[in-house]
């Protein structure tokens, strides 16, 4: 896995599902991407992997407001999902 946070390149271990994250329609605005899903799995760095670099004040800014936090530990991995239909 390499992002934004995560330079270079980490292996990580996919242990099992945790999350389905849908499109929702808040305060009656709508739905901008009805279609875009993701499935989120609990992950866990994989054997001799170096250990994660903290990042401290990380702005996070989306419809629910702005806030800023540190990272902890990689633990979740997020990724598009398709429907069947």
């Amino acid at each position: 896995m390499a992002d934004a946070f995560t330079t270079p390149a980490k292996m990580l271990e996919v242990t099992r599902p945790r999350l389905l994250c849908l499109p929702v329609d808040k305060n009656g605005e709508g739905i901008k991407n009805p279609d875009r899903h993701l499935m989120c799995y609990k992950v866990k760095p994989a054997l001799n992997a170096p250990p994660h670099t903290p990042q401290v004040g990380v702005r996070l800014n989306n419809a629910l407001g702005r806030t800023w936090r540190d990272t902890k530990r990689e633990d979740m991995l997020c990724v598009p999902a398709g429907r069947m239909p």
